[in-house]
């Protein structure tokens, strides 16, 4: 929510961005990502474009960095001329990397006695009049019909590409010329959500610092597995306010995703995603060059389950650190304030992160089926995050394998599961002869199913009517498969600590796994894990090593799941995807999103396991 930050333009040439000073008497700080910058009343920053009711800012820091945020275009104010631009200060200085995350938190100093600004309902702000930075923004290039996308070829850095509204079928949106840092080529829809391309259409981003804003696919698929319905090839481009709507091939085994981002520094933002029943992940990211890019905002919506068909995540992140779990080197990816409502995909992993150093902060899962998922990978941060599993068939929580990763303040309620710390694999060489090398026959270097778990910290999370274990300390994974696999490898110097559990009807909330002293396991061994100040309501531990860590105590009298939950707020569909798609809604005239995805012979219908978890 943007506080008492006015943004007032200045005069431009349409080959550039427009200088904006920031008014209205009080200083501001913007959190970009973990970082706070104050924005001080008169200073200036500058505006990429605006559209659908957002302008994209882009912020000078004080070290010559820049941050990239986007804030309601109900802000800007008059024209006005604005000075030169001085740096903004920071309270870190540390570059800020990638295309930045929109939407985020602003609040006022903490000298300032400011008050929330008015901001304009999203209906209201698709009939009110074009704002001056809009007007700035006008059309230098219009195409009126796919026979004339050729004329993309033609852009030039700062242009404003418009697609006449109407439906475009078959249309091979390839974009070959970009922009540049100050002046990216924008490519938008006439009216946001009326430029329907259906048919195979698809849209390739292959030059750098493109926006494209507006577009809906729906009505077709792709008929084959060669390509994907929107690929990011490049660096610096925004995908936003777009829809994907039951964008589906007429077989399950067609494989592709609906965004594949081979790119760097790539931002998806305020997209919606309803109804893919394929084989392939909604959006995914290829290593090894894929580094940056950020999911934000967006609504991800029932995505039915196949059960059996691994690799229908939701999203997924791999780059480096799939392989090594010690590199220092990772896909660096933001997956920040985003909606999982009924996305289940294969039922597994609804986000699965196999690489080091990204972030998954403050997002919504609600009756999904899968878990969320640092599936091989380190330093990753989970933060946040609302999984609300509402005792549906395979919803769980959070699960993890590798080292140095932090899961804090997240909130898992009606779930299988909460938080599974696995045993890893021990892969330096053959424990007997079973072993199979997981190589890919020859094809790729040897790594462990899964990662060991060290140095680990869950700290602050809370757990509420799970039906099995809040906390699993390696018995997830321990010797499966056994001799085949090696996860013999229980978790080691993790630190877990200020975690509440909460168990209406009592049961074990924490279970632990003591290693295999038998040959040939006997020649491991294992440093000690961390626990302190975690407390059980109404649950106990079945596993001696965690004992002293754990405070048992009856169920608080009056307790409920909601005060359990007080403090994190679950995303809602009205906070999340395209502005257009959130007023057609509360008009009644989204249809789409009630509309059943075709089903096919893949497709498993889940079933509660009743109303209410234990």
């Amino acid at each position: 929510m943007l506080v008492s930050c006015h943004l007032v333009a200045q005069q431009q040439d349409n080959n550039g961005p427009a200088e904006c000073r920031i008014v209205g008497g009080k200083d501001v700080v913007v959190h970009v990502g973990s970082k706070a910058v104050t924005l001080n009343d008169g200073q200036v920053v500058i505006v990429l474009g605006v559209s659908n009711g957002n302008a994209t800012v882009k912020l000078q820091l004080q070290d010559g960095s820049v941050g990239i945020v986007q804030v309601p275009a109900s802000c800007i104010s008059k024209m006005e001329r604005a000075p030169e631009s001085t740096p903004l200060k920071t309270t870190q200085n540390t570059n800020i990397k990638g295309p930045g995350l929109p939407d985020l938190k602003v609040q006022p100093s903490e000298s300032s006695n400011s008050t929330p600004a008015t901001t304009l309902s999203p209906s209201a702000i698709s009939k009110q009049k074009p704002s001056a930075l809009e007007a700035l923004k006008a059309p230098t290039m219009t195409i009126s019909d796919p026979s004339r996308l050729k004329l993309l070829a033609n852009a030039r850095p700062g242009d404003v590409v418009m697609l006449k509204n109407g439906t475009w079928k078959d249309a091979s949106l390839i974009v070959t010329k970009g922009g540049d840092e100050r002046r990216p080529l924008l490519i938008r829809a006439e009216t946001p959500g009326q430029v329907v391309l259906c048919g195979a259409s698809s849209l390739q981003l292959n030059a750098p610092y493109v926006t494209v804003d507006g577009l809906v696919f729906k009505e077709g698929g792709l008929r084959e597995s060669k390509s994907n319905v929107i690929e990011m090839n490049s660096h610096h481009c925004i995908l936003q306010n777009t829809a994907v709507i039951d964008y589906n091939p007429p077989t399950f085994k067609t494989t592709y995703h609906w965004v594949f981002i081979p790119g760097h520094h790539n931002l998806v933002n305020k997209c919606y995603f309803k109804g893919k029943n394929n084989q392939g992940p909604v959006i995914a990211t290829k290593e090894p060059d894929c580094r940056y890019n950020s999911v934000t905002g967006c609504y991800f919506k029932d995505i039915p389950l196949m059960i059996k068909a691994n690799g229908r995540e939701i999203i997924k992140v791999v780059g480096e650190g799939h392989v090594s779990a010690g590199s220092q080197d990772g896909a660096f990816c933001t997956i920040e304030g985003n909606l999982f409502d009924h996305a289940d995909g294969e039922g597994v992993e609804f986000i699965s992160l196999k690489s080091n150093f990204n972030k998954v902060l403050g997002n919504t899962f609600v009756s999904s089926a899968g878990c969320l998922n640092i599936r091989r990978g380190s330093y990753n941060e989970l933060k946040d995050n609302v999984i609300l599993g509402r005792a549906v068939e395979r919803a769980q929580g959070i699960r993890m394998a590798g080292e140095h990763n932090v899961v804090e303040h997240n909130f898992i309620s009606g779930c299988e599961y909460g938080i599974q710390i696995s045993s890893g694999e021990y892969f330096a060489k053959a424990l007997t002869p079973s072993y199979v090398v997981n190589d890919r026959d020859g094809t790729a270097e040897n790594k462990a199913t899964y990662p060991q778990n060290r140095l680990t910290t869950i700290s602050g999370n809370t757990m509420a009517c799970n039906t099995g274990p809040d906390l699993d300390i390696g018995v997830g994974e321990y010797k499966k498969h056994w001799p085949e696999n090696q996860n013999v490898l229980i978790p080691e110097e993790c630190l877990i600590e200020k975690n509440l559990c909460f168990r209406p009807r009592g049961g074990v909330s924490v279970i632990g796994q003591f290693p295999d002293l038998h040959a040939p396991l006997n020649q491991f061994t294992f440093k000690p894990n961390t626990y302190a100040d975690n407390v059980l309501y109404g649950g106990s531990v079945n596993f001696t090593p965690a004992s002293s860590g754990f405070r048992q105590m009856p169920m608080p009298q009056g307790w409920s799941e909601e005060k359990a939950a007080s403090e994190f707020t679950p995303l809602t569909s009205s906070d999340v995807g395209p502005d257009w798609v959130i007023a057609l809604r509360n008009e009644g005239h989204f249809p789409e999103e009630n509309s059943q995805t075709e089903s096919t012979p893949e497709i498993h219908k889940k079933k509660s396991k009743g109303t209410k978890a234990p």
